[in-house]
């Protein structure tokens, strides 16, 4: 009878111990930290997938879709400037553009969460720890609104300028216009003649590319 009691003690502790409200509140703290994570995971994963959808965009724009091809006076003076190549290297607008700013924001949000966890330190007197998860959410939320909201101003600027095709400065000294009839716009007809039909006969293309938009 003793060896049964104790057995029927012992399972009544083990069953007590599993459907105490400790152990139900650990499960539910592990439940839903699970679902934080996959919540965050798949947040994540929507995100990039959007800023992948609009980078797509963007080169699907500069590669199949035409800017619209806009008419000219041969006397138009706001259209012969000289042509002179990108003051601003390649590296350095990357730089300007996502270096910075990311740089700015990470610090700023660094800062913020170490002047967080120093002021719980100081009212708990106990240290809770750098949070380092909640830092590097908050620097991935804030670049990622940056990164989103310049893809957003790219692809707007190109589609508008593509819409209206508004020509260059240097178009002149870029394009040099040859019209349909094989005149140019040295040939005193073509004066004060608005030209629509015409071809960039200059070698360089990809300025002359760059003249049309």
């Amino acid at each position: 009878m003793d060896f049964n009691a104790r057995n029927f003690e012992l399972i009544a502790f083990l069953n007590y111990e599993t459907n105490s409200p400790r152990a139900t509140i650990s499960t539910n703290q592990k439940y839903r930290n699970k679902m934080t994570r996959f919540k965050s995971v798949a947040r994540m994963g929507f995100d990039l997938l959007i800023f992948a959808s609009l980078c797509l965009s963007e080169v699907a724009l500069r590669k199949w879709f035409k800017p619209y091809k806009r008419g000219f006076f041969c006397d138009d003076e706001s259209l012969r400037y000289p042509y002179h190549e990108s003051t601003i290297s390649v590296f350095a607008l990357i730089s300007i553009v996502l270096a910075v700013p990311s740089s700015v924001m990470l610090a700023v949000e660094l800062f913020k969460q170490t002047a967080t966890s120093l002021g719980e330190k100081r009212k708990s007197g106990a240290n809770k720890g750098c949070h380092l998860g909640r830092r590097l959410m908050q620097c991935y939320t804030q670049i990622g609104f940056y990164l989103f909201g310049l893809a957003l101003t790219l692809i707007t600027t190109h589609i508008t300028k593509y819409s209206v095709g508004r020509l260059r400065p240097h178009f002149f000294a870029v394009c040099q216009p040859l019209m349909s009839d094989g005149s140019t716009c040295s040939d005193v007809r073509n004066h004060d003649r608005y030209i629509e039909d015409y071809d960039c006969i200059a070698k360089n293309m990809s300025a002359n590319a760059i003249a049309q938009l």
